[in-house]
């Protein structure tokens, strides 16, 4: 279990300001005939629809359907270039998974990790101040080119409200580090992970390593509810599973928000039983500065929205 403690006042300025976070993410290009079909191919989500200049959110799952890494895919503005990022952690593993997968004739992938830098803009201003400082700023699910200080930075904005971050810009060091200043200049504020872990909480977002582990699959995290599958694109890796969970049946765990009121404390393991049977396992907690607690978890289907498990609310997300 992720935790964090903050600030009410902090928790506030990251949903209602503008919080810069910069990060060095897993970056790649995937450029060539071939580099739409063979991203379509390996992502839970439609990356050919949206046309260029989106922003697309899927995940890479195991053939059996489990999650083994999330990206964000930006489209070029016309020619058939496409910049995943992921995690830091998932490098090793995309730049294997794209060797094995993608014939560099069709799509030639280019490593732009050690190069290319990102900034994950935080909190409902955001978009207003990039619009005013930057020039621009694009709508939900798509994305823009803009040059800053002589430096060209990718701006993107996630398709899902409910998104741990408001605006993403993707460049060169020197570029993340021009917007950053220009942001600031506006009252933006410098931000960390943390920043980005609580949004999510509000949000209801899950993330690899804390609500997602090798065994979960996009159901039980709710990849529909965040626009991060789409159930009417063509066959990629998992999907049997996947559509057979949402056409014929459903998960035993959903994704849930939990609330505790001060003096109510959760268990440091994030799993809550009730007797021998665990109904919810909290993935991210957020411990508030007034003794309240906020968690998202996966929690047993049968646990209706409104229940107390172990003194805590279970909510419905946003």
């Amino acid at each position: 279990m992720l935790t964090i403690t903050l600030s009410r006042d902090r928790l506030h300025l990251i949903q209602h300001g503008a919080v810069i976070v910069p990060d060095r993410p897993a970056q790649f290009a995937v450029a060539g005939p071939g580099a739409l079909a063979c991203v379509q191919g390996i992502l839970t989500n439609d990356v050919v629809k949206p046309g260029p200049n989106s922003l697309v959110y899927g995940a890479l799952l195991t053939p059996k359907g489990m999650i083994i890494a999330d990206c964000w895919v930006v489209s070029a503005p016309a020619e058939p270039e496409l910049l995943v990022l992921a995690d830091g952690t998932a490098e090793s593993h995309l730049a294997g998974l794209f060797r094995r997968q993608f014939p560099p004739r069709v799509a030639k992938v280019v490593n732009r990790t050690a190069t290319d830098e990102a900034l994950y803009l935080v909190g409902l201003a955001a978009p207003d101040l990039v619009r005013d400082r930057l020039g621009g700023c694009p709508q939900p699910g798509r994305s823009i080119t803009a040059s800053v200080a002589g430096e060209a930075v990718r701006i993107a904005v996630p398709a899902s409200p409910r998104a741990p971050f408001r605006v993403l810009v993707a460049g060169s060091p020197a570029g993340c580090r021009a917007v950053a200043a220009e942001l600031a200049g506006g009252g933006a504020v410098g931000g960390g992970p943390d920043d980005v872990a609580a949004a999510r909480v509000m949000g209801g977002f899950p993330a690899i390593g804390a609500e997602i582990d090798e065994r979960t699959m996009p159901a039980e995290v709710d990849y529909g509810g965040i626009a991060g599958v789409s159930h009417s694109k063509g066959c990629y890796v998992g999907q049997e599973t996947v559509a057979r969970l949402h056409f014929r049946g459903h998960a035993n765990w959903v994704l849930r928000r939990i609330r505790a009121a001060p003096g109510i404390e959760l268990p440091s393991s994030g799993e809550i039983a009730d007797g021998d049977k665990v109904v919810a396992r909290i993935g991210t907690l957020l411990r508030l500065d007034d003794g309240s607690s906020l968690g998202l978890a996966k929690v047993r289907r049968e646990i209706q929205p409104g229940a107390m498990i172990a003194g805590a609310a279970v909510e419905l997300l946003p």
